[in-house]
């Protein structure tokens, strides 16, 4: 999905790099001007909509990059937007 909503409901509340054969990641999300506000290390962590020191980020679009090494040795390299709706 492209789009989640961390409103305490219990659905689609955050934003994560899902697949089964990632073993290593690296994931920023950066806001509109370009500043990294949050940082993934590992396929299990999970954005909230919450910058680097905890304060929530406005409603809105931002960018991630995604940097995963795969089982087999494969990398990949991708990157789009994701919408956050409070």
């Amino acid at each position: 999905p492209n789009a989640f909503t961390p409103n305490g409901d219990g659905i689609n509340e955050g934003f994560r790099a899902i697949g089964m054969q990632i073993e290593q990641l690296r994931m920023r999300i950066f806001n509109r001007w370009g500043h990294l506000i949050y940082e993934l290390n590992s396929p299990e962590e999970v954005w909230t909509g919450i910058t680097r020191n905890g304060t929530p980020v406005p409603e809105g679009v931002y960018v991630y990059r995604l940097e995963a090494r795969l089982a087999g040795g494969s990398s990949l390299n991708r990157s789009g937007t994701v919408t956050l709706v409070r």
